[in-house]
């Protein structure tokens, strides 16, 4: 279930026993509790968890060693430790199903729906590069244009007319105006 090179935009979540494969992890572990603390060994409970877990998760069976008396319960030990591996087994591979899953498709299409809205807001930038907010030196073809703009919306010499028809004026030299605000009360210019 190797999930690395699949498309992160078309891909579905599997539906893999992870929880299933836990819960079948601690009745295989509670059964070989109960066949080696009564049946085979007598060991005592920890001990026997123990060896479940050393036994199917490690190479080793670790400082416990089956010890059946026939070849039966010699049997039944192979079979519960093989059982062991391959329930462990399964649920290590849906934990890493998921764990893959989060970095290589959720992550993954996340970023790419941020590189997506990034490179689109950088088209944008770049389609409209030209038009530009800073104050620029303005020349008298600029002022004509503004003024044609101004016709159709409008305002004719200083006056707006609005909906109803009825017109108002307007201060037709708005840098005269913020110059006296910015020079002090009367317009007069400060001494440097």
């Amino acid at each position: 279930m190797v999930v690395r090179h699949k498309d992160p935009r078309n891909e579905k979540a599997l539906k893999v026993p992870t929880v299933n494969s836990g819960y079948l992890l601690a009745l295989h572990t509670l059964i070989v509790v109960i066949i080696n603390n009564e049946w085979i060994q007598q060991i005592g409970v920890l001990n026997s968890i123990y060896f479940s877990i050393t036994s199917i998760a490690t190479i080793g069976l670790g400082d416990y060693l089956p010890n059946p008396r026939n070849t039966f319960e010699s049997i039944v030990c192979q079979f519960y430790i093989a059982a062991g591996i391959t329930i462990l087994s399964a649920w290590f591979t849906s934990w890493s199903y998921h764990y893959q899953r989060l970095f290589f498709i959720v992550l993954r299409r996340y970023l790419h729906h941020i590189y997506k809205e990034f490179y689109l807001l950088r088209h944008h930038r770049k389609r409209f590069s030209s038009i530009t907010f800073a104050p620029s030196r303005s020349s008298s073809m600029d002022h004509v244009e503004m003024a044609e703009i101004g016709k159709e919306n409008g305002h004719q010499n200083g006056k707006h007319e609005d909906h109803n028809g009825e017109t108002s004026e307007h201060h037709q030299n708005s840098h005269s105006k913020n110059s006296h605000h910015e020079n002090g009360k009367n317009g007069h210019n400060p001494k440097i």
